[in-house]
């Protein structure tokens, strides 16, 4: 366990009289800070996902637009 979970924990025991619950959300939140190691954002990987993501919008716009075209001129 973490050096910052096991401080966090016992704060959120306490303080929960009188709070409502933790949703599924707000745990997910505190886990992703504490616990979770930051996502990669070096150059190398930025660049790699902007290509993954652009091929693939590109392989979608021309699914659409040959389904409409399919579309309109079938009776």
């Amino acid at each position: 366990m973490s050096r910052q979970l096991q401080i966090a924990l016992p704060v959120f025991i306490a303080a929960g009289q009188g709070l409502v619950p933790l949703s599924s959300r707000e745990l997910l939140r505190l886990l992703r800070a504490l616990v979770l190691p930051p996502p990669r954002r070096d150059r190398e990987h930025l660049l790699w996902w902007s290509t993954w993501r652009r091929r693939c919008q590109h392989h979608a716009r021309l699914c659409h637009q040959r389904w409409h075209a399919y579309v309109y001129t079938t009776p």
